[in-house]
């Protein structure tokens, strides 16, 4: 499974990029990674006597649901930022704070040219947002006995914050910024404790450890994802906009490393606002996109099921005396 999603992750990073999509240096890590993943699957089912992919956590369509929906915000929260700290480690956490505030980093530095400084303390509205959120919701799920309004409520506020970062220009006044980076930290807040309990309500109590171990892998699935896809998409769509504007395109395979330079040019330069444009412009196109998807997810999240709560926990061993 790591060689073909490692194969699969290179063949999309290399796409339009390093290669054009249609060069067999694209297609095929891509065919081999996906049918690696499908034989994989098959071999657990059918062949494996010990599986390391329980299946039984996907015996209903709700736990599938919730499944495709944690990858897609894994996926979508690779490009804006998220908090994770309810089952990992520090180190994980640091890891994943900083991948996916990676985007948000390059508009506050690309086109709002703040330092590096500035740009990591434009980013705590986000964090402080999905840190007290998720708080609140875990006992609130516990106290009410249900979930389904937590991740109704995440995905709406998710998709309505990702939305609103589509509006983000070259002039946007901090104070809008500063909300909609909170607007979309309180959805990713609901959404984490939202999928952690309904993955392990909608399987056997049995397999409630295992659902969290999937639970963990998926999230990290759709992180990867989204790195990779997230910045395909950017540097696409940026040398579209460089190609068009008569500027270089070489820069949208640099794009980090010219953000340096773009801060250092002088004002009078009239290229300097038009590179300040064209990130923006290929960051609206990929927070487009990630609304779309999002709206996939919001979709989807309305046909989980509410399972209850207070099952008792049956374990596979036990101690013996």
């Amino acid at each position: 499974m790591v060689i073909s999603s490692t194969a699969f992750l290179v063949g999309m990073s290399w796409g339009g990029n390093k290669y054009e999509w249609r060069s067999a240096a694209v297609l095929v890590p891509i065919l081999v990674g996906l049918a690696g993943l499908v034989l994989t699957v098959l071999y657990e089912r059918h062949v494996a006597t010990n599986p390391f992919l329980r299946l039984s956590v996907f015996q209903h369509w709700s736990g599938i649901v919730v499944s495709i929906c944690t990858m897609l915000q894994g996926y979508l929260v690779s490009w804006p930022c998220e908090w994770y700290f309810v089952t990992r480690g520090a180190a994980d956490t640091i890891f994943q704070l900083f991948a996916m505030t990676y985007y948000l980093v390059v508009y506050l530095m690309a086109c709002k040219l703040y330092s590096p400084i500035l740009a990591g303390t434009g980013l705590l509205p986000f964090a402080v947002t999905v840190v007290p959120v998720s708080g609140i919701t875990g006992p609130l799920i516990t106290r009410r006995g249900h979930y389904r309004w937590a991740i109704w409520l995440g995905w709406s506020v998710s998709v309505l914050g990702l939305g609103l970062l589509i509006i983000l220009d070259v002039s946007t006044h901090p104070a809008a910024w500063v909300v909609i980076f909170m607007c979309a930290g309180a959805g990713q807040g609901l959404l984490l404790i939202g999928h952690s309990v309904a993955i392990q309500a909608s399987c056997r109590s049995k397999d409630a450890a295992h659902a969290v171990s999937m639970y963990s892998f998926e999230r990290s699935l759709g992180l990867c994802l989204g790195v990779i896809i997230g910045t395909t998409v950017f540097q696409n769509f940026l040398r579209i906009r460089l190609e068009r504007d008569g500027l270089p395109v070489s820069i949208a395979t640099e794009f980090e490393g010219f953000i340096t330079v773009l801060r250092e040019l002088a004002d009078e330069d009239s290229s300097k606002l038009e590179l300040q444009q064209a990130y923006a412009w290929a960051l609206k196109m990929l927070f487009s996109t990630s609304t779309g998807i999002g709206f996939v997810g919001l979709l989807l999240s309305l046909t989980i099921g509410d399972y209850p709560l207070n099952t008792a926990f049956q374990p596979e061993h036990r101690l013996q005396k």
